[in-house]
């Protein structure tokens, strides 16, 4: 009974083991993951600085009667 006992205590040792490497790794991996996000908002935030917000608005060449006086000179209406 007790060597079952010793193999149960042995293999769930190693158990804990594999777990602590894996949040070991899982760790690393976060820490590098939110590096790249600091990274990504960084270069976002530089990119705003680099451009002005939004985009100036282009008035358009013409007044709208004078574009549909246009279009009707060059589509007659049926009669």
């Amino acid at each position: 009974m007790s060597k079952e006992k010793d193999k149960i205590i042995e293999l769930l040792e190693r158990m804990v083991a594999d777990k602590d490497k894996q949040i070991a790794w899982l760790s690393k991996s976060c820490d590098a993951l939110a590096d790249e996000i600091k990274r990504w908002e960084d270069w976002k935030a530089s990119s705003e600085a680099r451009h002005e917000k939004g985009r100036k608005k282009i008035t358009p060449p013409t007044k709208a009667n004078k574009q549909k006086l246009g279009f009707l000179k060059k589509h007659k209406p049926k009669k």
